[in-house]
């Protein structure tokens, strides 16, 4: 865990996967994922729109007594444009 603020320099954690539609990104708070299970992030993502999935772990933190800041956001890829031939190419990290 990691939190932005508590030291003054913060390594993140970077990784570069393949993005298809249909993937699902959800970022929280400790305040969320403290008092709710993988099981219950599992079911809000996958029944509900990211901003119901979102409201929906949100309140089910806070009915489990959470204390904490309750933050977080949910994307879902619904589709990708496709990348033209020739198009540029993104820099790559050095």
């Amino acid at each position: 865990t990691r939190a932005l603020g508590s030291e003054g320099e913060v390594t993140p954690d970077i990784f570069i996967e393949d993005i298809e539609a249909g993937d699902v990104y959800f970022l929280c708070s400790d305040g969320v994922t403290n008092h709710v299970t993988d099981d219950q992030i599992q079911d809000a993502l996958s029944a509900y729109s990211p901003s119901e999935a979102m409201w929906r772990l949100i309140s089910l933190a806070l009915a489990d007594g959470g204390s904490d800041n309750a933050t977080g956001t949910v994307v879902r890829i619904d589709e990708l444009q496709p990348v033209h031939p020739g198009a540029e190419e993104p820099a790559s990290e050095s």
